[in-house]
């Protein structure tokens, strides 16, 4: 694909890839709104949280609600309302921390791993469904340009302060 005579590759890729990403993000997202775990609807902050609490539990120090909204990269406020959702939802559960009695920590339950097992089975097979007919290059360059950006954003966060003036004007009509 070729950058159009006077457009920079910005302006010509950074749509394609953003409509690409937001399908994506859309279609990762649609499994969950029929699913329940007892009697409350699976969300894919649930999961997100059960994903945080699997990766975070892999290190030695305590996972707190601090350590997930870190690593999710979201408001404390919003990774607390994650948990307490993932906790009612019997996926997670608060414990007094062993550290400090003034804490909480957070651990999966048995349910909670199940889920996530469940979970990423599921999108492991269907991401193997949908490039099965790829060739073994096409496979490679996806997972290997995938990688990159996704690492990228981590070294480089977007910051959405641009973005405040433009809704401030737009509510303000």
């Amino acid at each position: 694909m070729e950058a159009p005579g006077s457009l920079s590759p910005v302006e010509t890729y950074g749509p394609v890839i953003d409509v690409a990403l937001f399908r994506l993000r859309r279609i990762w997202a649609r499994p969950f709104r029929t699913r329940r775990t007892g009697d409350r609807p699976l969300q894919i902050s649930n999961v997100m949280v059960v994903h945080a609490l699997a990766k975070l539990s892999a290190a030695p120090a305590e996972v707190t609600v601090g350590a997930v909204a870190e690593h999710m990269d979201i408001d404390p406020s919003t990774a607390s309302r994650f948990v307490n959702d993932a906790i009612g939802a019997g996926l997670a559960e608060r414990l007094t921390s062993e550290v400090d009695a003034r804490r909480a920590r957070l651990i999966l339950t048995e349910k909670g791993r199940r889920v996530l097992d469940a979970v990423t089975r599921y999108r492991r097979d269907y991401i193997e469904g949908l490039i099965a007919g790829w060739s073994e290059e096409d496979r490679d360059a996806l997972a290997r340009l995938l990688t990159r950006l996704a690492e990228a954003s981590s070294r480089r966060p977007i910051d959405l302060s641009g973005l405040d003036p433009i809704v401030d004007e737009i509510i303000r009509g």
